[in-house]
């Protein structure tokens, strides 16, 4: 496996290398690899996700493709798709490692690759790189949390203040809070998950110390300037997108609550989590991606990618600043976790220096 893996590259020199999996880590390895191994074949359950076109970085990221060269030009190394449970791994007697494959229709084992299938020779070295999974061991069965279901059960199954949904007052920080935000944000890596559990900590202060969630007065006049100095600074709305935002909670006599670093899927429960009062109106600004600008096939190269004009802002591609707002507050997120309709919403335009004036 990964974990226990030699780092020795003459371990790999001249070898027939096969690697489960096509993440970083995979990825990674092969490319530590592939300068002196004869063949280095990779399998992976699903097709290839890279993160400059998913802009979520725990896709393979570029510093990690350089295997892809050598599979696109020809070098004889190779990425196959194909579902792991229908692979069976042999080992001769000379320690060489080959493969045979379950029909998954008919359930038929099928002794050798047929034809001219890649991966029909043998192999060397097997390096299993599938990430991780939850380790619930040190926990009694009396104190045993949930996990998510299917690719979320490497997580703790967990509420949207970061606790536990079957064993009270049992709490999560850092990476394995990352099921709230998979595949939508950063909240899995460290320059996500440390405004996740700055968050954490505001919810406990409130809950168990009776100190509400740090805020600031504004009128109507220093809003504009708070936004602005917020959008050009607020590190957690830009590295935490779409999944954490600034909340101004409106007043009736011009004193306005402004709060900052929000978790997105706190807003319809804020004054339980806050406990900031909220009466009616409320504004959250947040930052996020055109919608069409992010996926496995989203061409971010393309030569319309960038917009300028701020008449047509609500087209920008690139992450960017959306302010919304709301005549009542949402009582839910929308099915994909998103922010509900508001009554307005406004786009500032795309600035790829990140200065907005």
């Amino acid at each position: 496996g990964y974990e226990s893996v030699s780092t020795n590259i003459n371990d790999y020199k001249d070898k027939d290398v096969l690697i489960l999996g096509q993440g970083n880590s995979a990825f990674e390895m092969a490319k530590f690899i592939s300068p002196v191994a004869n063949h280095v074949h990779m399998i992976g359950r699903d097709l290839l996700r890279q993160s400059w076109s998913s802009h979520y970085v725990g896709d393979v990221r570029g510093v990690n493709r350089d295997i892809l060269d050598s599979v696109e030009l020809k070098f004889m190394d190779s990425i196959i798709h194909i579902p792991l449970a229908n692979v069976m791994f042999k080992k001769r007697e000379n320690n060489k490692i080959y493969l045979k494959f379950r029909d998954p229709r008919t359930k038929r084992v099928i002794e050798r690759a047929p034809g001219n299938n890649i991966l029909r020779n043998d192999y060397d070295h097997v390096i299993r790189c599938l990430g991780f999974e939850f380790d619930q061991s040190i926990f009694n069965e009396s104190a045993t949390p949930a996990k998510g279901e299917d690719s979320l059960a490497k997580f703790p199954h967990i509420k949207e203040s970061y606790d536990s949904i079957n064993i009270p007052n049992m709490y999560f920080a850092g990476s394995l809070t990352h099921i709230l935000d998979y595949r939508k944000s950063s909240g899995g890596f460290i320059h996500g998950f440390r405004y996740s559990t700055r968050a954490l900590h505001q919810i406990l202060e409130w809950k168990y110390h009776g100190n509400q969630w740090p805020s600031t007065t504004q009128t109507k006049d220093s809003i504009i300037y708070k936004l602005l100095k917020r959008i050009n600074e607020a590190s957690a709305l830009y590295q935490m997108f779409g999944f954490f935002a600034d909340v101004i909670v409106l007043g009736d006599d011009d004193s306005h609550q402004y709060i900052e670093d929000v978790p997105i899927q706190l807003i319809p429960k804020l004054e339980e989590f806050t406990g900031i009062p909220v009466k009616k109106r409320l504004i959250v600004m947040t930052f996020e991606y055109g919608h069409k600008f992010t996926g496995p096939r989203a061409d971010t190269l393309a030569r319309n990618r960038t917009n300028r004009n701020w008449e047509q802002a609500h087209k920008c591609n690139f992450i960017h600043p959306k302010i919304y707002y709301y005549d009542e507050p949402p009582t839910d997120l929308d099915l994909s976790g998103k922010l509900p309709v508001p009554a307005k919403i406004h786009h500032v335009t795309e600035d790829f220096l990140t200065h907005w004036s």
